[in-house]
């Protein structure tokens, strides 16, 4: 069978559709591994993309409880290029707000780090291919936040700051992310819980009137996820892995409980958990796996 210049047009055509319309999809067109393989969603990163379109759609808050190095980050990180992508790009008919606005919350010192890796995606060939036309506005650009052409408004198209900041920052329309703003300091500093806590209820909630998803690990049993997990208005999709990652439990918002199938097949066994159990320490392993 010959493959004319014609047939290869048309199915590139047909993938960027694709990756457009899928998170996935999209995942796995422009974002790498560590090494430099296209990175692969498993069924876990599947089910936590299927948990944020639910929040997004439902208009909630959701708060995914994983362990370490399971993709929280990333998968996150993603999400919010994958939003804006189809928020700014002129090719996406259907956009779910045109133009809108991200805030992002995190521990002290990594910010910044953030801003930088979700820089690097738009700006990245493979998301260029995907969303033409989606440009850094270099007249609003800092270390923690961007703007990009066609944000009128007067908030920052992304900007990132750590929860315990006396920054405001702006509105968020798309999205509101919340990750790892608690750390180890919360396992013995009382003090740091009530002011996490304090500064949700008093700042960030207000700010982040649109869809919210919370990423991170329990430290301590009345940190701001512990408190979350009892507040009606959060569902929390919660991995625990102290021997294998095949168990979940999504709690939807005004029902009961539900099981939720996490199937095993997820690229981490039980010699990988083996390993990374020696590497991180018994009790900080302990402390993650509550």
């Amino acid at each position: 069978m010959i493959v004319t210049p014609a047939d290869r047009k048309i199915a590139l055509s047909a993938l960027l559709d694709g990756v457009r319309a899928d998170p996935n999809a999209f995942i796995e067109f422009v974002m790498q591994a560590p090494n430099g393989a296209p990175l692969v969603q498993d069924d876990l990163h599947r089910l936590g993309q299927q948990v944020i379109t639910d929040t997004i759609q439902h208009n909630g808050s959701t708060l995914m409880l994983w362990p370490r190095e399971h993709g929280k980050s990333t998968q996150v990180m993603a999400r919010m290029a994958w939003e804006i992508g189809r928020s700014y790009c002129p090719k996406v008919a259907s956009p779910r707000l045109r133009h809108g606005t991200v805030r992002y919350y995190t521990n002290p010192g990594v910010a910044d780090v953030r801003t930088k890796f979700l820089r690097g995606i738009i700006t990245s060939p493979a998301f260029q291919r995907a969303f033409p036309g989606v440009r850094l506005d270099g007249n609003k650009d800092a270390a923690d936040g961007f703007n990009l052409v066609g944000n009128k408004s007067l908030d920052w198209t992304f900007s990132a700051q750590a929860m315990t900041s006396s920054k405001a920052g702006g509105r968020a329309t798309l999205l509101g992310v919340l990750d790892d703003g608690v750390d180890a300091t919360s396992l013995q500093s009382p003090a740091h819980r009530t002011a996490l806590l304090e500064r949700w209820d008093n700042d960030v909630a207000n700010i982040l009137s649109c869809p919210v998803i919370g990423i991170g690990t329990v430290w301590h049993r009345h940190d701001l996820w512990g408190d979350f997990l009892k507040r009606p208005s959060w569902r929390s999709l919660v991995v625990s892995a102290e021997d294998a990652a095949e168990h979940g439990v999504l709690q939807v918002q005004g029902a009961e409980p539900r099981e939720v199938p996490i199937p095993a097949a997820m690229g981490r066994t039980r010699e990988w958990y083996t390993k990374r159990r020696a590497a991180i320490g018994r009790s900080a392993w302990a402390t993650q796996f509550l």
